[in-house]
């Protein structure tokens, strides 16, 4: 039997490393504590504080607040049927009243599915002591997750913020190669498409999801910077599909203008690969960029037969590679200023 092929990247490996490192300092941490303080519940303690660990500080701080909110919302819930059916209670039927309260409500908050836990303790605590046991689950729970929280903060913490530039600098990676290839079929009906391209598109597709992620759990700083950037990303992405689609629908666009996209496809790349890298790119570049944009359009302006399907396409072309232009040049403003900023 054949093995499949794994393709791990060095940020993966990175992520898998820090969240096991983590993940296991958190349980023994947890599991000492309690046994020190002889805590009970040591089981839902530990799970507590490693299932509260995720890829940023910023995220494990909201996985943090929704555990808690959800365990009181579970407590709540697991008291009130309490109060229904008190004799009860250590009963399938007490598990299944509970159950069906607490994820009746997370049908409208799923962030409150894990109030199950403090639910699930209640009903199956006995008649006699259910008041003791949610009060010893509970309290492991609660402690669990400021452990797995404090872990995430100060141990090899990673920040929703450097996370999300990693992530949007990968998908400009990816995107740099797309519209290297894509400007490079303009005119080419056969359009030439190889697994690479396949390769390239899902990349991008997967860093540009993570980093809408990782901005998402940002909650130290403002995330609105970060949500523009990846935006803008997006604009040049949608453009550079579009020049793709465009120009693989007709082959006669000329060596002329051709070799005015070809130029502003490579000065594109330059730019993408620098800031993929975390560089300024020079503006020069993009002064070319928007230079060679000019000089199509007056191509695509002065081509006799306005009024026909060719002469459409010229001008969608062009306007579109104006579209890109503009989101690249936005794109390459507002992270340079950040970089002089920061």
């Amino acid at each position: 039997m054949q093995l499949p092929d794994i393709d791990i990247s060095k940020g993966e490996l990175r992520d898998a490393t820090r969240l096991a490192l983590q993940s296991a300092l958190a349980a023994a941490i947890m599991f000492s504590l309690m046994k020190v303080t002889g805590m009970p519940e040591r089981f839902i303690g530990v799970l507590s504080a490693v299932m509260v660990i995720q890829p940023t500080a910023g995220a494990a701080m909201s996985e943090a607040k929704d555990r808690f909110v959800s365990t009181l919302v579970g407590a709540a819930i697991g008291f009130a049927c309490l109060a229904l059916m008190p004799s009860g209670y250590g009963t399938a039927a007490a598990l299944a009243l509970s159950m069906l309260a607490i994820n009746f409500v997370a049908g409208f908050k799923p962030e409150w599915r894990y109030g199950t836990v403090a639910a699930v303790a209640l009903a199956l605590g006995s008649g006699s002591d259910v008041m003791q046991t949610a009060i010893d689950r509970s309290l492991a729970i609660g402690v669990g997750v400021v452990i797995g929280t404090l872990v995430s903060l100060i141990v090899w913490r990673e920040s929703s913020e450097k996370r999300t530039m990693r992530h949007l600098r990968r998908a400009m990676d990816a995107l740099a190669g797309y519209v290297d290839r894509a400007i490079d079929r303009v005119g080419d009906r056969a359009g030439d498409r190889s697994s690479s391209d396949e390769d390239l598109r899902g990349d991008y597709t997967a860093s540009i999801s993570d980093a809408r992620e990782a901005s998402a759990a940002i909650h130290m700083n403002d995330s609105a910077f970060y949500d523009d950037q990846i935006d803008n990303v997006d604009q040049i992405w949608g453009a550079a599909r579009s020049i793709d689609r465009i120009g693989k629908a007709d082959d006669s666009f000329g060596e002329e203008l051709i070799d005015r996209i070809d130029a502003v496809s490579r000065n594109s790349c330059k730019v993408l690969t620098a800031l993929g890298n975390g560089e300024q790119p020079d503006y020069g570049i993009l002064d070319d960029i928007d230079r060679g944009v000019q000089e199509a359009r007056d191509l695509a302006l002065n081509d006799e037969g306005r009024g026909d399907l060719h002469h459409a396409a010229k001008g969608a072309l062009v306007y579109t590679l104006g579209q890109l232009a503009d989101a690249l040049r936005n794109l390459s403003d507002e992270m340079t200023g950040r970089q002089k900023s920061a």
